[in-house]
């Protein structure tokens, strides 16, 4: 089962945990190729890697401080590691306060090297809000988002393409209904959110739910709205992609009375929205995406609410308030009457880069890299065996997943199934592919080799 044994000179390590494969893995590959091109060493693998007896010393980068990560945090720190931090969800929030209360744990803060912010709206909420030390905080932008730079976004064409052939055109719908339609249900969803200690008042309670109704009554409209835009676009394909944290349940059996309606959950939002006609999402980072990759985005808000509705994804998007405006804007874009790639807009390009710090100049990966790099972070070494059917075993085991997914339906095997859900596993041929793109793009990280420790775990180095 083992191939090779392959012993890695000592060196300084990078650790890059995933948790969300489709919103995750690409933008964390290219920092593991920066990092690798500079001659560090990268463990790139799924999040509950961080026991793995194996893994080195160095920067383990979490994906969140939120209330509840301090004691894995404390773990790695006992390991010999050093630690620093982004937040997958620190784009688009309510407000300062919402987003510490949810993602915020000043114990945790307090331990990193650094905190790498999205952009300075992020790091301005954080420390004149939140009150956390500016020292520690690097504006740098995300690296899943310097995929999207039009030097970059060429690395999506080919699966854009592949989309474009099996659909046609077709409407892509990004849904995000996450606490109505969550996978465990909103009562559970409230019960982790109280023993995790991010609900602890009655006001605090209360807002959650009244917010719970609020994406109620929009997912409501979604689902009528589907049906309103099947009959008006017969010939053309309506993709639905739910949120990662969604039941899709109810998404595939509203599709499944509809010749043209399809859901599809898999690979990174950026090839479906470039592949796509028509981008249509309510509150979503989707948006932000779309506008980045030169597309215009349409933001259906047929609920409003001050307290809930989400300022960037909408401002960066046309704004519809009813079906009737919907349909009219999916109808002009189809026909070729309105073109759903934009032109400049200096008032939404000044509002992204407040925002978004990585719009251009250096990608959010070598700003990551140049801070790290001044960080005293002691060498190690690493041996570990190649898994010589390791192609074979990925291909055996999910086999097996989906088959125990059918026959599982407690409590277990549904978290499991969740999990599975947002990660899913990660193939070698899929890690070369993407590096292959992006060689072709940028015209580095040639010399950067990937080889798999275990069938989700990977080394990466120079």
């Amino acid at each position: 089962m083992f191939g090779r044994k392959i012993f890695m000179p000592r060196k300084r390590w990078l650790i890059l945990p995933v948790e969300t494969k489709v919103r995750e893995l690409d933008g964390k590959a290219l920092l593991a190729f920066e990092a690798a091109e500079r001659g560090w060493g990268v463990i790139l693998g799924e999040k509950s890697m961080r026991k793995r007896s194996y893994l080195p010393g160095g920067m383990y980068i979490e994906k969140s401080i939120a209330i509840g990560r301090l004691s894995d945090i404390l773990y790695s720190m006992q390991k010999g590691c050093r630690i620093s931090a982004l937040c997958e969800e620190g784009l688009i929030y309510i407000s300062a306060e919402e987003y510490g209360r949810r993602k915020v744990e000043m114990k945790s803060f307090d331990l990193l090297d650094i905190f790498f912010s999205w952009g300075s709206n992020q790091a301005n909420d954080m420390v004149l809000k939140l009150g956390c030390n500016p020292d520690r905080i690097v504006v740098s932008g995300n690296p899943r988002f310097d995929l999207l730079r039009p030097d970059f976004r060429n690395v999506f064409s080919k699966k854009a393409g592949r989309i474009r052939q099996i659909y046609g055109p077709f409407i892509l719908i990004n849904t995000k209904f996450p606490l109505f339609n969550n996978y465990y249900g909103y009562d559970n969803i409230v019960e982790m959110r109280r023993s995790r200690g991010r609900i602890t008042t009655a006001e605090q309670e209360r807002f959650e739910a009244e917010r719970m109704q609020y994406q109620r009554a929009n997912y409501e409209k979604f689902m009528e709205m589907i049906g309103f835009l099947s009959k008006q676009n017969p010939h053309n394909q309506i993709i639905i992609r739910p949120h990662p944290s969604e039941r899709h349940d109810p998404w595939i059996s509203k599709a499944s009375n509809m010749h043209n309606v399809k859901v599809v959950y898999e690979g990174n939002v950026a090839e479906w929205i470039l592949a796509s006609e028509l981008c249509i999402h309510h509150n979503c980072t989707t948006g932000a995406e779309a506008y980045l990759l030169g597309k215009v985005p349409v933001s259906y808000r047929p609920v409003r609410d001050e307290r809930f509705d989400l300022f960037l994804p909408n401002a960066l998007s046309m704004e519809v308030n009813n079906i009737g405006e919907l349909l009219e804007t999916a109808s002009m874009t189809l026909n070729g009457v309105m073109d759903a790639t934009r032109t400049d807009d200096v008032t939404r390009r000044k509002i992204a880069g407040h925002y978004i710090a990585n719009m251009e100049g250096k990608l959010a990966c070598e700003r990551i890299m140049d801070s790290l790099e001044n960080i005293d972070i002691p060498e190690d070494n690493l041996s570990f065996s190649t898994y010589r059917f390791g192609v074979m075993k990925d291909l055996t085991m999910e086999q097996l997943r989906i088959l125990r997914d059918r026959m599982d339906f407690n409590r277990q095997g549904a978290k499991g199934k969740y999990a599975r859900q947002k990660f899913g596993g990660i193939y070698i041929s899929e890690m070369h592919d993407l590096l292959g793109a992006i060689v072709n793009v940028s015209n580095k990280y040639a010399s950067v080799k990937i080889v798999p420790i275990e069938s989700k775990i990977f080394c990466l180095y120079k």
